[in-house]
């Protein structure tokens, strides 16, 4: 089935994520079987450099040119984050994952088909 709808993804990280925690959520995003369009990531607050650095290589390697980086100088809360980092998002459909969740290969998949099915959810 050939998906022609676009879908931002948000994630927001502060500073008391584990590395490996950060890895784990970005290798179930970039297994998924329907990858986003756009990710937007926002830095809420002071972060470790390896995890800034950890971050933006993946990025720069499996979603180049499909990303927006946010930094609040300040840890301002998740729902501060998320609805800073909604304003830019490019696409109508945004899915968001917490920065320690691990998503299953199906789910931006299933859904977006959702969407695509049941018009009322738009």
């Amino acid at each position: 089935m050939k998906n022609n709808i676009k879908f931002s993804l948000i994630l927001s990280l502060y500073d008391k994520i584990k590395l490996h925690e950060i890895k784990r959520s970005l290798k179930s995003i970039y297994n998924q079987r329907l990858k986003p369009n756009e990710i937007i990531f926002i830095f809420d607050g002071p972060c470790s450099q390896i995890i800034k650095d950890y971050v933006l290589n993946f990025l720069l390697i499996h979603f180049s040119g499909q990303y927006t980086i946010l930094y609040n100088r300040v840890n301002r809360g998740i729902a501060y984050s998320y609805n800073r980092a909604i304003k830019k998002t490019l696409f109508d459909i945004v899915a968001i994952q917490d920065s320690d969740d691990i998503s299953l290969k199906q789910r931006f998949y299933l859904q977006v088909n959702e969407f695509k099915k049941n018009t009322d959810l738009t």
